[in-house]
């Protein structure tokens, strides 16, 4: 847990202080929330949503309620919306 909180501090540090941009792939959406400015979203090798996390509606809508993993639960009904 302190290793990841350390290496998230030191990439949104580097990316604030020298404008880089950090593509950080996972599974682990925890403690992710406010981090992301911009997300994408991919699905059997195509781009389906790509945008700020201001543009993704459900997002505003899962943290204006007060949910405890917006990020998770986004990204959860999207792969659920897959194999609908």
């Amino acid at each position: 847990i302190f290793a990841r909180e350390g290496i998230l501090a030191f990439l949104k540090a580097e990316s604030e202080l020298r404008g880089a941009t950090i593509f950080y792939c996972t599974h682990i959406f925890d403690h992710l929330e406010g981090w992301a400015s911009h997300l994408l979203h991919m699905a059997k090798g195509c781009v389906v949503k790509a945008c700020a996390m201001s543009d993704i509606s459900e997002y505003a809508e899962l943290t204006a309620s007060g949910h405890p993993t917006p990020l998770y639960n986004l990204v959860r009904n999207w792969i659920y919306a897959e194999y609908e």
